[in-house]
C-alpha cells in the first residue's frame, strides 16, 4: 500500500484534526485555483531535484524511484505518494525539505501533522490550535 503525504504553507499552528481537514480540502482541489505559493514551489523543486519525477527518469530507472506516482504541485500544496519500501529513507527527507521551507507536512495514514519549527508553539504561547 502506497503512503501519501501533503505539504503546504500554514500561517498558524494546526492540530492533527485541523490539518486533516485542510489536507482533504486541498486534495479535492479547494483553495488551489489560480494561486501560487513560492515556498511550496521551492519545496517541490528541491524534492524532485533529490528524487526526480517519474517522467524524468529513463524507464529502466523507474523501479528505483521512491515515488508511487510523481509528486504533484498544485500551486499551493504538493501531494506525494511514496512506495512503502522507500518510506524509511524518503520520509525524513520530505520532513527536512518541508522544514527548510517553513511548510506543514501531513501524514494521513497516521492522521499526524508535522509542523515546521516556525509554527511550533513556544512555552507559554497563548496561540491555540
Amino acid at each position: 500500500m502506497n503512503l501519501y503525504f501533503g505539504v503546504w504553507r500554514s500561517e498558524i499552528p494546526l492540530s492533527d484534526t485541523r490539518a486533516a481537514k485542510q489536507y482533504a480540502a486541498l486534495s479535492e482541489g479547494q483553495d488551489a485555483v489560480n494561486k501560487f505559493d513560492a515556498a511550496v514551489y521551492a519545496f517541490y523543486s528541491q524534492l524532485i531535484e533529490l528524487y526526480p519525477a517519474l517522467d524524468m527518469l529513463p524507464e529502466d530507472e523507474e523501479g528505483s524511484s521512491p515515488w508511487a506516482s510523481s509528486p504533484d504541485f498544485s500551486g499551493v500544496h504538493v501531494s506525494i505518494a511514496v512506495q512503502p519500501n522507500h518510506h524509511a529513507k524518503v520520509f525524513p527527507v520530505i520532513l527536512h525539505v518541508a522544514e527548510k521551507n517553513g511548510l506543514v507536512c501531513f501524514d494521513p495514514q497516521n492522521a499526524k501533522v508535522h509542523l515546521p519549527s516556525c509554527l511550533q508553539p513556544k512555552r507559554g504561547d497563548p496561540r491555540t490550535f
